[in-house]
């Protein structure tokens, strides 16, 4: 039987809800690894959105594969979802 209260290598305690859209027109790479003892990747399709919890420091980092690759760093805090949003 697995134990419940298990401790994680990384405490929760100051983790968020975290919301990003793929606006672009473009598959994208989302990944967090600034760190230490846990890692985020996902592929993101175009205009899917993404629910994620993660460490309030961590940043997002997007890269886009478009015909010029780019890539963009947003901080988790920016990405955190509010309670009493319509």
């Amino acid at each position: 039987m697995m134990n419940k209260t298990a401790v994680s290598p990384v405490q929760q305690d100051d983790w968020v809800l975290c919301h990003y859209f793929n606006s672009s027109n473009y598959l994208q790479i989302a990944r967090i690894e600034n760190r230490t003892g846990w890692r985020f990747e996902r592929v993101v399709f175009p205009k899917q959105r993404l629910l994620f919890n993660a460490p309030v420091e961590a940043e997002l980092e997007v890269q886009t594969s478009a015909s010029t690759p780019t890539s963009e760093r947003i901080p988790c805090s920016d990405l955190a979802c509010t309670e009493g949003l319509a």
